[in-house]
């Protein structure tokens, strides 16, 4: 049997007021079953995943693509390649302007490769740092 906090009468199982004093009780809250010697834990909502890491890898693969075009262009595409792909999964996260930015920067890397292809067929353009002719 329970007493009243106000006034230490006897209450009821049931009651919702202290018939001695006239005190509202209100009922104990309810207690959550936890395991035991486990503390509660924070679960973050469940959501769409953030593919922030995309964009941000975008941008990166875009500005690496501008750079090895004028002395091994296939690793030009290849960074340029993975820009756009992760740019495109990137469109989707916080972080889309990143994304959009990367995929810019690959597409500048693959027009800066193909000028450079076209200016070394055209004229001849040696790649710096490459044999040319045969060995003497």
């Amino acid at each position: 049997m329970a007493n009243c906090p106000n006034c230490g009468g006897a209450l009821a199982p049931d009651a919702t007021y202290c018939v001695k004093c006239g005190s509202n009780i209100e009922p104990p809250a309810p207690a959550y079953p936890q395991s035991p010697g486990q503390s509660p834990q924070y679960q973050p909502p469940q959501g769409p995943a953030d593919n922030s890491w995309a964009a941000t890898l975008s941008l990166i693969l875009g500005i690496l693509s501008l750079f090895p075009g004028s002395c091994c262009g296939c690793v030009s595409i290849a960074f340029a390649i993975g820009g756009i792909v992760t740019g495109i999964i990137g469109l989707k996260s916080s972080k889309a302007s990143q994304a959009k930015i990367g995929i810019g920067l690959s597409i500048a890397g693959i027009l800066i490769f193909l000028i450079f292809i076209i200016l070394q067929m055209a004229f001849g353009v040696v790649i710096p740092g490459a044999r040319t002719g045969f060995p003497r």
